[in-house]
C-alpha cells in the first residue's frame, strides 16, 4: 500500500533530519548508538503511530526481522516513560507526520 510506505518514508526522514544522519543509515546495518537510537525511535513510531504491522516496518528499515522490530518498540516505550526529554522530541517528531 503506498500511502503507508510514504508514511514510513516520512517518518524516515523526519527522524534523520532531527539526528543529522542519513535515510540510509536508518535502513543501513550501522550499529552505532548515534544511528541505532534515531532508528528504533523511527521504527517505534511507525507501530505505534502509524499502526504498521512489524514484518513491514522491518522490510522498509532495510529487511530487519520483525523481532528486531518489537525490540526497538519495546526499548523506545520503557525510554520514554524514564526520560521526558526524549519522550517530548518523539512528540514533536509526530506532530510533523500529521
Amino acid at each position: 500500500n503506498i500511502i503507508s510506505r510514504n508514511k514510513i518514508e516520512q517518518v524516515q526522514k523526519i527522524v534523520a533530519t532531527r539526528y543529522n544522519i542519513s535515510v540510509e543509515d536508518l535502513k543501513g546495518k550501522k550499529r552505532n548508538a548515534n544511528i541505532t537510537v534515531p532508528r528504533q525511535i523511527a521504527m517505534y513510531i511507525c507501530r505505534v503511530y502509524l499502526d504498521e504491522n512489524l514484518t513491514k516496518i522491518g522490510i522498509q528499515f532495510g529487511g530487519k526481522n520483525h523481532t528486531t522490530v518489537m525490540h526497538a518498540v519495546d526499548k523506545i516505550k520503557k525510554e520514554i516513560t524514564k526520560d521526558d526529554v526524549l519522550n517530548s522530541e518523539i512528540q514533536k517528531m509526530i506532530n510533523e507526520i500529521k
